[in-house]
């Protein structure tokens, strides 16, 4: 889907770019106030990414659901989901994890901070003056900003040609200065990723939403919503240390399968058992008094 990016006219926060963004579908303003639309492929659900002329990449959120038309729709199942939007409640307890990791020197995406959407420009893009979820509760519509170190998710390559996979790897591999051969740097993902999650995991910590479309190709977990951090509950008020070793043990799957999946977009001959030996390794020579769980031979 192809989107356009618009000045917001407004002056804060000034962590956060000068643009906003809208399907190109819905939205083309006759002022010029625009410059090169973005594209994304369908798994970024209602958030693009943007590399400015500064050279910075951004994953915005709340930019439109990019399985639209219709691009913005209140949810006829769920209480609390409203297609295309972004709620300023759920920005703020990001926004919060994020600062919370990056206190810890985590090395994920950093959300910037996040802009609200004023009336008259919601009544344009939603046709709706007001907006609210399906059990009547408001919705404060805003666009939140995560600064990321690539344009893509490792679910990006699966909507890929050859040629523009390549790319991607070779772009990613420049930036973090890792193997730009499929096998090595499959197994450079697969060690980054893991000594990112067993860090916070030794922080209490655990990322229960860890998946292929949550991860950047270089391994930055981008995606805060169900987070857990010390003293932040989660969005439907769960303390966020609930079952928090298993869940753990969980996340630790995760790496596995997100590693195995990459793996398969390359064309690689690294098998699942391969990336929980390294996992295995870098979790006994690192955290040896933590417990995770992970298959053997046996």
């Amino acid at each position: 889907m192809q989107f356009i990016a618009v000045a917001r006219g407004t002056p804060t926060p000034a962590s956060c770019p000068d643009w906003l963004f809208f399907p190109a579908a819905i939205h083309q303003p006759s002022d010029g106030s625009q410059f090169t639309g973005q594209s994304t492929t369908p798994i970024h659900g209602r958030s693009c990414f943007a590399t400015l002329d500064d050279g910075q990449t951004w994953s915005i959120k709340g930019v439109g659901w990019s399985f639209g038309p219709p691009y913005f729709l209140q949810s006829p199942k769920d209480d609390q989901l409203y297609f295309g939007l972004f709620d300023k409640r759920d920005a703020e307890r990001e926004l919060k994890v994020s600062d919370w990791l990056a206190s810890h020197g985590l090395r994920t995406a950093r959300v910037a901070g996040y802009v609200g959407l004023t009336e008259s420009l919601i009544e344009h893009i939603s046709g709706c003056k007001t907006l609210a979820f399906r059990d009547g509760t408001p919705l404060f519509a805003v666009q939140q900003y995560t600064q990321t170190m690539v344009p893509y998710r490792v679910a990006d390559l699966a909507y890929f040609n050859d040629a523009k996979r390549i790319d991607a790897i070779a772009e990613t591999a420049a930036m973090c200065g890792w193997s730009k051969e499929p096998d090595g740097f499959v197994r450079d993902f697969a060690v980054q990723l893991t000594n990112t999650v067993l860090k916070y995991h030794a922080l209490d910590c655990v990322n229960d939403s860890l998946t292929w479309d949550n991860v950047t190709l270089a391994a930055e977990p981008i995606d805060f919503e169900w987070f857990s951090v010390p003293g932040i509950v989660l969005p439907d008020g769960t303390d966020p240390t609930t079952m928090l070793a298993p869940r753990q043990q969980k996340e630790v799957i995760y790496i596995g399968e997100i590693s195995i999946q990459l793996a398969a977009l390359l064309g690689t001959s690294i098998t699942l058992l391969e990336i929980f030996e390294m996992a295995r390794e870098i979790l006994h020579s690192q955290y040896p008094q933590r417990e995770a769980i992970l298959p053997t031979e046996d």
